[in-house]
């Protein structure tokens, strides 16, 4: 066959791209061969004489190989492609929250208060006293935190008000995937003392508190019943007691906090924490 005759000229640009037919069976065979660069195509069409050479290039053995790895590398593209897919999906459904291992609450299963919550409260009340104490005394607020010892005994509301223990329990919290909850309830803690200008700036930060971590997907968002984060909406809309619109919520996170630190006190991070800071800070 004349070279002339199998070359043929792109119609639907005023290039002059050479697109080549259909070469002969396996039918699954690319196209064209315009993926090859120009040094590979120049041996289609040098001149008449290498018609023979070009006949030779690719024998029947050479084209069913050819078909047969195009198949299997295409087969393996798939698999990796449903691969990634699968892993990108797992890793956009599970919830920032907690991995298996921590409780979640839903519709199903009614909230259980933590006994330790008020605890909570009345330790913060003596920390604050505590420390206007000290800052009467010597003039400024001095550089206090809670050691490790007082940790082990009061738990996690003990915890929650010291500062370098706290990166610690942080680190754990991070390894586990469920640092929302910390930052959602020191958050809260935050907004609950701050001496507010006016009501319209405690309503923005309310707003942008749930936004944060109540609102769905969002980045930081936070696992709770939907009953509790639709009795903080109709808290924040109703302005009534501004102060305590997050109650439920961080009763909740509480119980959550509490899982993680009964995990993190028995860790190695807990050891860790000992050897470098010390029992008594």
């Amino acid at each position: 066959m004349d070279t002339d005759e199998f070359i043929t000229k792109s119609s639907s640009s005023s290039s002059s791209k050479l697109h080549f037919p259909l070469p002969p069976p396996p039918p699954s065979f690319p196209d064209s061969f315009s993926e090859y660069d120009e040094d590979d195509r120049d041996i289609f069409y040098d001149d008449d004489d290498n018609d023979d050479e070009v006949d030779d290039i690719f024998s029947d053995d050479d084209l069913k190989k050819f078909n047969h790895n195009y198949k299997k590398n295409q087969k393996h593209t798939r698999t990796l492609s449903q691969y990634a897919q699968q892993q990108h999906q797992h890793q956009h459904s599970r919830s920032l929250s907690t991995p298996s291992i921590i409780p979640s609450f839903n519709s199903q299963r009614p909230l259980i208060p933590s006994i330790n919550y008020d605890n909570h409260n009345e330790y913060k009340q003596r920390t604050i006293i505590s420390s206007k104490k000290l800052a009467s005394f010597f003039g400024d607020k001095p550089p206090i935190d809670i050691c490790v010892k007082e940790i082990e005994k009061e738990g996690l509301k003990a915890m929650l008000h010291s500062k370098i223990p706290l990166c610690y329990f942080l680190y754990s919290l991070l390894e586990e995937y469920s640092c929302e909850n910390l930052f959602f309830f020191l958050e809260v803690e935050q907004y609950e003392s701050f001496d507010f200008v006016n009501s319209t700036q405690q309503y923005m930060t309310a707003q942008h508190i749930f936004d944060t971590y109540l609102t769905r997907n969002s980045q930081f968002e936070v696992n709770i019943d939907d009953k509790v984060r639709k009795s903080v909406i109709a808290s924040i809309k109703s302005q009534r007691d501004p102060i305590h619109c997050f109650d439920e919520a961080k009763r909740a996170i509480f119980v959550l906090l509490e899982v993680s630190f009964a995990r993190f006190i028995r860790s190695p991070t807990a050891e860790l924490m000992k050897q470098e800071i010390g029992i008594y800070c």
